[in-house]
């Protein structure tokens, strides 16, 4: 049995084997073109940019109906990044001077964009970095015209382990067999994390090489409350996490239960109702609360 620690991004216990997504390290050649290629390998690169524009309307569209609206910002801020100077204007200039194919100037563009947003020291903004790797990654797609689907080979309910998940990887984990997610870079503020809550799934981030060290269908289990994963735990852990999580998945329906009531009072007034109740912590008390008929409500 083995124990590695990360940042906790979404409360909850996944029990299940590991899928762990291959490293996606894409390194394009610097193919050079001839001069008589330049005006085709631009044309090449604004097709993609209309495209991979189209998906983009199309995956707000579906993350504002999942999520809702305040998700859908996400992609509006990538449609900002798509039709920003630095790669748009940045990429053809360096296909008309530097005589390379759309897919190398693309590569080559990022890569100075993301060490540009490695000298930043605020946490936050320099997570964004992933966000301009996410839509270069659609960029790159498109302009190739292979699409890839990391999560394709999931034939059961798995926990996925990766390096790294893009915001688009973790809004396709939506639906999926997927009990769970944890990855070696990122924090709270992280896209992906804060999709993770929004999905009820959880999530442990910032594990730093758990990629490497975790065998695909490894038994694990992901503590998205306390940020750790246990490889192959024992009988004795899975005894301990398996009640742990029934506990919750028994609060989870208490709560399921009165969500749809209304939170107003006798006279109309609607009022946002929290509760400060952790059924790990707690649990002696569920019982109590149970019997006397007390309910748990949760803000709408």
């Amino acid at each position: 049995m083995k124990i590695l620690k990360g940042i906790a991004a979404s409360p909850g216990i996944a029990i299940g084997p590991a899928y762990v997504v291959a490293p996606q390290n894409v390194v394009v050649e610097r193919k050079k073109i001839p001069p008589t290629n330049i005006e085709w390998e631009v044309r090449r690169y604004k097709t993609a940019l209309e495209r991979t524009l189209e998906d983009l309307n199309k995956s707000e569209e579906h993350m504002r109906e999942i999520f809702g609206r305040g998700y859908a910002k996400l992609l509006q801020a990538h449609k900002l990044i798509l039709k920003d100077p630095l790669l748009v204007a940045g990429v053809i200039k360096k296909i008309e001077k530097e005589h390379i194919s759309a897919e190398a100037a693309l590569y080559a563009a990022v890569q100075e964009i993301s060490a540009n947003f490695d000298k930043i020291k605020d946490d936050f903004f320099r997570e964004r970095k992933f966000d301009v790797a996410d839509v270069a990654k659609r960029l790159l797609e498109n302009i190739t015209q292979r699409p890839q689907n990391i999560f394709a080979n999931i034939k059961e309910p798995s926990i996925v382990i990766a390096h790294n998940l893009l915001p688009s990887d973790t809004i396709n984990l939506k639906g999926k067999k997927v009990l769970g997610f944890a990855t070696d870079i990122g924090g709270k503020t992280s896209h992906s994390a804060l999709l993770a809550q929004s999905m009820q799934m959880p999530a442990v981030v910032g594990l730093s090489a758990a990629a490497g060290q975790i065998k695909n269908g490894e038994l694990i289990i992901l503590d998205g409350e306390k940020g750790q994963i246990i490889i192959n735990p024992d009988e004795a852990a899975l005894l301990a996490y398996r009640r742990e999580k029934s506990v919750l998945l028994k609060a989870e329906k208490s709560l399921q239960q009165i969500s749809p009531l209304p939170n107003e009072t006798k006279d109309g007034h609607k009022v946002a109702l929290y509760v400060n109740y952790d059924p790990r912590r707690d649990a002696k008390e569920w019982d109590s609360f149970q019997s006397e008929g007390l309910g748990l409500m949760r803000t709408e």
